[in-house]
């Protein structure tokens, strides 16, 4: 039985890159927990989730990447977690 490496939460509105993030993370050992939007990924953080990292779209309703990074940093028990962004988008 293998221990988790560590807890990463996928945010991303596409269902099919968001599942596939999910498997490959898990596949290596991560813990994963997933949000469709920058709103659902605050309510995990709220609910207790404190994930090492948050690998996030940009382009996403209702809260976008840039304003979930924001709202990280406003709150001084997120302000350490590490974010990676993640975009379809080419500049």
């Amino acid at each position: 039985m293998s221990t988790s490496k560590g807890k990463i939460l996928v945010v991303e509105d596409m269902a099919i890159q968001r599942e596939n993030l999910r498997q490959i993370l898990t596949l290596e050992d991560y813990t994963v927990e997933t949000a469709a939007n920058g709103l659902k990924a605050l309510d995990a953080l709220q609910n207790g989730y404190t994930p090492e990292l948050v690998i996030c779209d940009i382009m996403m309703p209702e809260m976008d990447g840039y304003q979930l990074r924001e709202a990280l940093r406003e709150m001084p028990a997120w302000r350490g977690i590490g974010f990676i962004f993640l975009s379809a988008k080419a500049s």
